[in-house]
């Protein structure tokens, strides 16, 4: 690709991210790397790159393809100096899925990582993306990923609703510290998941909210959708083990030195209670 079709093709991707699909439309048949007004024979208005254009066709038909119809229906698009035939659609290629990859060589479009009911209603969102491990904050936990995290799955609209579904499989490798010696040790996660997210309510609870069984296995948006780090963080959470051992033979630590004792004993004297509170050892209180 040479750099100025590179150049045009960024620009392009831009306004397909933005949203601004007629924009793009106008910029794209009007722009001197994909016209020729002097061709043999005459192809003036007329796409002479059509492997670009299917590109960019195929880019926005991913991205939104809602808008993509309403663009083609916008007729030719006339460009000063032209003749009347003005610029022409080739017929849509085949459809293709959202997964951020690469195609036909050119720069890929990163893929939007908003899960949003706007385009859930329009088709399901397939999604395999790899994060790097300080993306995911699992603050208030001893545990940390120090490698990158993998989740895979697709996003459906429940019909008639605003509920979002998203099932998949996350693969990762955290570190955490035990709970009886403190030394860091691997967590590895390879599991399948499904969560479903409804809209948050506007405004205010009145007066108390009987929760049901049902409630407390969903959670809530707020805006357009979910972001898709965010159910990657909340599965995760839910995943975490309450109580964490390096293994099942773990010995702690001594309280008097420290000293880890998987790795030795320390020969420290065990613990002698103080006799003052002798009179409290069997002391239970009653109700």
């Amino acid at each position: 690709m040479n750099n100025d079709v590179a150049a045009l093709d960024r620009r392009l991707n831009e306004m397909i991210l933005a949203g601004k699909i007629l924009e793009a439309f106008e910029q794209f048949y009007a722009d001197d790397v994909v016209m020729q007004e002097n061709s043999d024979p005459p192809r003036a208005g007329k796409a002479a790159n059509r492997e670009f254009e299917k590109q960019f066709l195929a880019n926005v038909e991913q991205f939104h393809g809602a808008k993509l119809g309403a663009a083609r229906s916008m007729g030719p698009v006339r460009r000063a100096g032209s003749p009347e035939a003005g610029g022409k659609f080739l017929p849509r290629g085949p459809r293709r899925r959202y997964n951020g990859r690469d195609r036909r060589g050119l720069p890929p479009l990163e893929a939007p990582m908003l899960l949003t009911v706007r385009e859930l209603e329009l088709r399901e969102i397939r999604f395999d993306k790899v994060y790097p491990g300080e993306a995911v904050d699992l603050g208030g936990t001893s545990f940390r990923s120090r490698q990158d995290l993998h989740i895979t799955g697709v996003a459906r609209l429940l019909p008639g609703t605003e509920e979002i579904t998203v099932r998949g499989r996350i693969t990762c490798r955290l570190e955490g510290e035990c709970d009886r010696c403190l030394e860091t040790s691997p967590y590895p996660i390879d599991q399948e998941f499904e969560l479903s997210y409804r809209p948050a309510p506007l405004g205010p609870a009145e007066g108390e909210i009987e929760l049901t069984d049902e409630d407390t296995e969903v959670g809530f948006y707020e805006g357009e959708g979910v972001e898709l780090l965010t159910v990657l963080r909340e599965q995760i959470l839910l995943w975490l083990p309450m109580h964490w051992l390096c293994c099942e033979e773990c010995r702690g630590i001594c309280p008097v030195c420290g000293e880890n004792r998987n790795r030795g004993e320390c020969h420290c004297r065990p613990v002698t209670v103080d006799d003052r509170w002798a009179a409290l050892r069997d002391f239970r209180p009653s109700r």
